[in-house]
């Protein structure tokens, strides 16, 4: 286990906990804030002007682009990570790719072109060659946030948490497991 302590500016003081296994090489990271926090939604308009906005996205985080009707959700080893939003639109552009060689790989056309599609949408607004997608990040913790002028904060309706995961809970492990 390896705990550090950030100030990172305009978000205040986070913890950086990694656990990791060096046998199977499990890992999982997650940044905490240092104080409670409101369970919030933080919403962003992705465009090349909004490219290098810092996102902090804890392991409890949901990023949704509604345009598209994209939302990825934390599963049970989710990490929390601090980018970009420019970063953030590569990670999804990654697991789009990932689709679509599958689609190409099943010779599923409509897929493949429905991916290809979604790829043009997302690269585009980072470039500003295609529409505004919004960007947001839920978090029914509070522990995620974008870090831009233009990004707006706004607490998270009791509808909303009832819907969201809270992410990974962290494993307990006992010596005779070993």
């Amino acid at each position: 286990m390896s705990v550090n302590t950030h100030e990172i500016p305009y978000f205040g003081e986070h913890t950086e906990l990694t656990l990791s296994c060096s046998k199977c090489g499990w890992k999982i990271t997650d940044f905490i804030a240092g104080e409670a926090k409101i369970p919030s939604i933080w919403t962003i308009s992705v465009s090349p002007q909004t490219a290098d906005a810092r996102v902090v996205r804890s392991s409890s985080g949901t990023v949704r682009i509604k345009e598209l009707d994209i939302e990825v959700e934390p599963g049970i080893s989710s990490d929390g990570y601090v980018t970009n939003v420019e970063g953030v639109i590569n990670r999804l552009v990654g697991v789009i790719q990932m689709l679509r060689r599958q689609a190409h790989d099943d010779s599923d056309q409509l897929a493949f072109d429905s991916c290809d599609e979604y790829i043009q949408r997302l690269t585009g607004s980072v470039n500003g060659t295609s529409e505004e997608l919004t960007l947001a990040v839920l978090d029914p913790l509070g522990h995620s946030m974008i870090l831009h002028e233009t990004a707006i904060r706004e607490d998270l309706e009791s509808s909303d948490l009832e819907n969201l995961s809270l992410g990974p809970s962290i494993p307990v492990f006992d010596a005779s497991d070993f």
